[in-house]
């Protein structure tokens, strides 16, 4: 489970059923710390496999094929000593885990279930966003499209709610209650595809602003590609929840061109499992670290404890991230802050193994919590950070020809000349690449094909001795439009 989903169940737990909270930042207790609950929610990597349970569940048991996480979902799913381990996920993950439980002679029972509530394609995409109704979540991929589109939609007198993965677990809960609340004057959301998982939205319709987004390979290289059937549906079926205001869900997209593509999708089922991540064995990280004796961590902070005598404090933070820190006035604040929040959660993680080393754990997660709150205001007036940082980039440049056209670009990018290519035109509308950026690269490379071309003209002249100089100011002619041409190509 997400860690912001199981601190939602447990802070509105109505049953009055005593529940531990355990993730890898902090440790949450029903009754008290001494007085271990009878049950305890916890992230996938934090699962103990040393405690007996009588019963214990996994969702999203699909997750044990990501490269990053799923030797999580796998340590989890075989390790766990409980008389029952009920896993919920894609059908596709089936086969996988029979497999998995015939090598361990167990017995796999299953149950399938349907959706509650109707999920309906729509017939035509949403192609402006004058056409945004309550209830609509529009999902992005990159957070300069985040920034973008909610602002489009704030100038056009609709609140909005902005959620994605940078953001603290409270800042998440806050932006995702405005949104649910049907008292609240916030009926729009924008968000990635961190709404996928953990959070439970009252949405009415998912609305695609684009159906490509950056992905890490196995051999953890950034690609770019269209979403994964997986992907798409966990996505999808955001709209339309059982027992939400909206039980009839609607899916479309933002260009008129992506709707069939999302069809296709939508009507394919996700491809079975291949393999499950695996933790590596206490002997290849000895291995692995015996051949790169210098690259452990280990090393480094015993090193840093014993040498300098200096544990991690939180001084040592508040020094390195300039704690205490202001409500944000632009992007560019908003993004130190959720960086700061970050280092606080590896500070607190790292707390739980090496107490001594990090000592102020009940300091920094006073720290964060203040932070957490910092950022929430930021969020809710994003709008006003955009401008702000649009006046502080004229005030500085003159212009805002660069890094503004990174968070406000809305409409679809148009590029200054006909040279570039479909991957081009993908860059651009994941926001990775933009027309001010293209605009600076074409410049550039104008500039290096000319000096090249001037430079083989120098050369040619000097080694031209019987030609006269007015046909050899046309040779030289020749020579560079020739050259200037191959390069483009």
């Amino acid at each position: 489970m997400s860690q912001q989903h199981i601190k939602h169940e447990i802070g509105n737990n109505s049953l009055g059923t005593p529940c531990d909270l355990v993730t890898g930042e902090e440790r949450k207790y029903g009754v008290d710390e001494n007085t271990p609950a009878a049950h305890v929610a916890c992230t996938v990597e934090m699962t103990s496999v040393n405690n007996p349970y009588e019963v214990a569940v996994i969702d999203e048991i699909q997750q044990l094929r990501d490269p990053q996480r799923g030797w999580a979902w796998t340590r989890a799913f075989l390790g766990l000593i409980a008389e029952e381990v009920h896993v919920c996920g894609e059908a596709g993950s089936l086969e996988l885990l029979q497999k998995i439980c015939e090598t361990t002679n167990e017995v796999v029972e299953v149950h399938n279930y349907k959706r509650l509530t109707e999920l309906t394609v729509e017939d035509s995409a949403l192609v402006s966003l004058d056409n945004i109704q309550p209830g609509d979540c529009i999902v992005c991929f990159s957070k300069n499209d985040i920034y973008s589109v909610s602002r489009e939609i704030e100038a056009r007198g609709k609140e909005v709610a902005v959620i994605y993965g940078g953001l603290p677990p409270g800042t998440k809960l806050a932006q995702a209650a405005k949104f649910n609340d049907p008292d609240n004057s916030c009926k729009v959301m924008v968000a990635t595809d961190a709404i996928g998982m953990g959070l439970n939205l009252s949405i009415r319709r998912i609305i695609f602003y684009s159906l490509v987004k950056p992905t890490m390979n196995e051999k953890g290289e950034r690609e770019i590609n269209t979403i994964s059937v997986s992907s798409a549906l966990q996505i999808a079926g955001r709209a339309g929840r059982f027992r939400t205001q909206w039980e009839h869900g609607y899916v479309t997209t933002y260009k008129a061109e992506d709707l069939p593509i999302l069809k296709n999708i939508l009507d394919q089922t996700p491809e079975p499992l291949k393999q499950a991540g695996l933790h590596p064995t206490a002997d290849q990280i000895e291995l692995y670290a015996y051949h790169l004796p210098n690259s452990t961590l280990s090393n480094l902070m015993i090193a840093r404890q014993y040498s300098r005598g200096e544990p991690l404090t939180f001084d040592f933070i508040s020094r390195n991230c300039g704690w205490p820190l202001n409500l944000p006035k632009t992007i560019v604040d908003l993004v130190h802050l959720e960086s700061v929040f970050d280092v606080m959660d590896l500070y607190l993680w790292l707390s739980y193994r090496f107490m001594d080393l990090f000592p102020d754990s009940v300091t920094v997660r006073a720290a964060q919590k203040d932070l957490d709150e910092i950022i929430q205001q930021g969020v809710f007036q994003i709008t006003r950070l955009l401008k702000n940082t649009e006046a502080n980039q004229s005030a500085a440049d003159g212009d805002t020809t660069y890094n503004i056209r990174r968070i406000i670009q809305t409409k679809e990018p148009r590029i200054p000349s006909t040279t570039h290519g479909r991957f081009t035109d993908r860059l651009i509308a994941q926001g990775l690449l933009t027309p001010g950026m293209l605009s600076e690269l074409r410049k550039e490379w104008d500039a290096q094909q000319y000096s090249a071309a001037s430079k083989l003209q120098t050369n040619t002249s000097n080694q031209s001795e019987s030609s006269d100089s007015s046909n050899d100011n046309d040779e030289h002619g020749t020579v560079s439009q020739k050259t200037s041409r191959k390069r483009r190509k």
